[in-house]
């Protein structure tokens, strides 16, 4: 039986160049801080591909216990903007 539970956080991926951003929620087996993922919604994807992943700085705002928790922090942080 596998004990080790997965870690959720929620993050934002800021594109250095134009100042855009992408918010996400993320949940991952290992250290937050080193999960290579970026997201993978559209935009961010074709951003990436555009720019290059050079171009892009991810940054985890915050750790959760549950999943419903990064879900409930990225819906605060989303806005229609």
């Amino acid at each position: 039986m596998n004990s080790v539970k997965p870690r959720h956080y929620c993050y934002r991926v800021d594109n250095l160049l134009n100042g855009k951003y992408y918010i996400g929620k993320r949940s991952c087996f290992g250290d937050p801080e080193k999960d290579p993922y970026m997201g993978s919604g559209r935009n961010i994807q074709r951003a990436i591909k555009r720019y290059g992943i050079e171009n892009f700085k991810k940054t985890v705002l915050a750790e959760f216990d549950t999943e419903e928790d990064a879900y409930l922090c990225e819906a605060e942080l989303v806005t229609k903007d």
